[in-house]
């Protein structure tokens, strides 16, 4: 039985967008071990058949000394598996994998997911450049490097970090169409608008604290609410001091069920993020028949058509965000359901996973 490993830096990251995965390859019969952070929730995966291995991670840990005794720990790992493929998901599993794969004489076929670029290399800075080196160097026996959208895609090649690799386009991680059901929106006096993210400043929570008020002070009957957990803790006293307004809710981390049903009570998703590698929250808002008001970016406006199954506006720029924000607000409840309409077969057409397992599986 051959033996697949696939390294990621969080179970969610796994069991929310990549469970179909895992059960295609075992359904195959292919032995699949799962190499994961320490986290009590990666016994969400007990009901797998499938083996879990923990190691000590951190996901913006720069120490050097560290990093290359994780590399070391995960290198072991690896020669005692003796996988034939390893499969990775996000920039630190990427790199470690890819320097074992260049650096030990041992034989496996290394597939890294670019799920996004992140904020680090859309900065011109000296440490973007010597990641980026260590990414050209790290990925120079990849067997295939997977994209989740054009824009990184279009940034490895012009780094130089792809040269003659062989690469696969995804549409995202795609999302479950028999998860993800439309649901109709009801009509109320109320409009909530709902933000699903990490907080932190990428994310464009600068922008999104500077016109809510302005909003609400206009539209009184437009409510926000936020999902997610915050990574940047310079946000901790913003969120204290919103969350005494009566217009404003921080609901935290919820399940994904939770989110689900919070998604379906919205009226529409705002996302104003700086980058992505493809939305998630909007592929799955948009399966539930929301539209979203979204920065016009890669990973974003391959999901969205703009006006038709959302609005699309310049990133970081507050006004832009305001008026595209007041032209959806001014939509009346026909026009709305209608783009919520349009953003859920949007994804029936491009964004269904099991065509993204699909593209997996060929390249294995």
């Amino acid at each position: 039985m051959k033996q697949i490993l696939i390294v990621a830096n969080s179970y969610k990251t796994l069991f929310n967008f990549r469970k179909e995965f895992i059960i295609s390859l075992i359904k195959l019969g292919y032995r699949v071990t799962l190499l994961l952070p320490f986290d009590s929730n990666n016994s969400i995966f007990d009901d797998f058949k499938c083996d879990v291995i923990q190691f000590s991670f951190s996901r913006f840990g720069k120490n050097p000394f560290v990093e290359f005794l994780i590399i070391l720990k995960i290198s072991k790992i690896i020669k005692k598996l003796k996988p034939h493929s390893v499969f990775t998901y996000t920039i630190k599993p990427n790199l470690y994998v890819g320097l074992i794969k260049l650096f030990t004489s041992i034989n496996f076929n290394f597939f890294p997911t670019i799920t996004g670029i992140g904020q680090v290399l859309n900065k011109q800075t000296l440490f973007s450049s010597l990641l980026i080196t260590i990414y050209k160097i790290a990925f120079i026996k990849a067997n295939n490097v997977f994209f989740q959208n054009k824009g990184n895609l279009d940034f490895m090649i012009k780094s130089k970090i792809l040269k003659n690799h062989k690469y696969t386009l995804l549409n995202g991680s795609g999302v479950n169409l028999n998860e993800y059901h439309y649901v109709q929106p009801k009509e109320k006096d109320i409009l909530t608008c709902l933000i699903i993210s990490r907080v932190r400043k990428d994310k464009g929570f600068d922008e999104f604290f500077s016109v809510i008020p302005i909003i609400h002070k206009i539209y009184p009957k437009v409510f926000f609410e936020v999902i997610g957990w915050i990574e940047d803790k310079v946000y901790i006293f913003k969120i204290k001091e919103f969350s005494k307004l009566d217009y404003f809710f921080f609901h935290g981390e919820l399940t994904q069920k939770k989110v689900k049903e919070k998604i379906a009570l919205s009226d529409f998703i705002f996302h104003p993020s700086h980058h992505e590698g493809m939305s998630n929250v909007i592929l799955e808002a948009s399966a539930i028949g929301r539209p979203s008001v979204a920065s016009n970016i890669s990973g974003i406006n391959e999901i969205i058509i703009d006006k038709v199954s959302g609005l699309l506006f310049e990133p970081k720029n507050v006004k832009d965000i305001f008026n595209k924000l007041t032209e959806f607000i001014k939509m009346t409840f026909e026009e709305k359901i209608k783009m919520g309409k349009n953003a859920r077969n949007k994804v029936v057409k491009d964004f269904d996973r099991i065509d993204i397992v699909k593209s997996y599986i060929d390249v294995l």
